[in-house]
C-alpha cells in the first residue's frame, strides 16, 4: 500500500518572497522598497501591502476604536536620525559615548536593521503621541488588532515574550507577512525570527 506523504509542518510558501523580508541586527535590509501613501495620513508603507493595512485600519475603526498610524515606512536616512538622537540625548543625560550607543541599540534600531525600512512594519496606536509605549495605548484598540490582524495578512513583530529573540517588546508594532503565514505564526504563537527558522 501506498505511504501517505506526511502534511506539511508549516505553510508551503516560498520564504523569500518579499512578504517575508526579515530585517534585524543580523539581516540589515538590501533594496529600498517601492511604498504608497496611506489615504490622506501622510504615512507611507509597501505599495503590495497598503490596502492590506488601510483595511485593518479602516475595520478596527468600524469595530469603535480609534487607531492611529504613527510610524510606518522610514527611509534610512531618518532611521539613522532618530538612532543619532537617541545617542545624543542619552549622552546629554550623562552617558560616555560607548554607553550612549551601547543603550540607544536597545530602543532604537541602527540604520539598515530597522522592521520599518521594509515597508511593511507599522506602529498603531489610538492617537498620536510623541513618544509612545504600549502603556500608553488604548487597551480596547490593541486587543481588537491582536485578535484580529492576521485576518489582513499582519502578525505584531516584537510580541511580548519574544524580546530575548527579537531584541525588543513592542506590542503595537504590525508588520504584514500574508495571511497564511500570519494565521500560522498567530496560532503557533512565533515570531517573525522562528517562522522563517522554519525553512532554513
Amino acid at each position: 500500500e501506498p505511504v501517505p506523504t506526511p502534511a506539511p509542518t508549516h505553510p508551503d510558501i516560498d520564504i523569500d518572497s518579499w512578504e517575508y523580508l526579515l530585517v534585524n541586527s543580523e539581516n540589515p535590509i538590501q533594496n529600498v522598497p517601492r511604498v504608497s501613501q496611506v489615504g490622506d495620513t501622510g504615512a507611507y508603507f509597501d505599495t503590495r501591502a497598503v490596502d492590506a493595512l488601510k483595511s485593518m485600519v479602516s475595520a478596527c475603526k468600524d469595530a469603535g476604536y480609534s487607531v492611529y498610524i504613527n510610524l510606518a515606512y522610514v527611509p534610512s536616512d531618518a532611521q539613522k536620525y532618530y538612532y543619532d538622537n537617541e545617542v545624543r540625548s542619552l549622552e546629554d543625560s550623562g552617558k560616555t559615548e560607548e554607553e550612549a550607543a551601547a543603550a540607544a541599540k536597545k530602543l532604537v534600531e541602527q540604520p539598515g536593521q530597522s522592521d520599518h525600512q521594509t515597508g511593511l512594519g507599522v506602529d498603531l496606536t489610538d492617537k498620536y503621541y510623541p513618544p509612545y509605549s504600549t502603556e500608553t495605548l488604548s487597551s480596547g484598540a490593541l486587543q481588537w488588532l491582536e485578535e484580529h490582524c492576521a485576518d489582513y495578512g499582519f502578525i505584531q513583530r516584537y510580541p511580548a515574550g519574544k524580546g530575548g529573540i527579537t531584541g525588543y517588546v513592542q506590542a503595537y508594532h504590525f508588520r504584514y507577512v500574508g495571511k497564511e503565514a500570519a494565521q500560522y505564526i498567530n496560532q503557533h504563537g512565533l515570531c517573525l525570527e522562528e517562522f522563517t527558522a522554519l525553512y532554513k
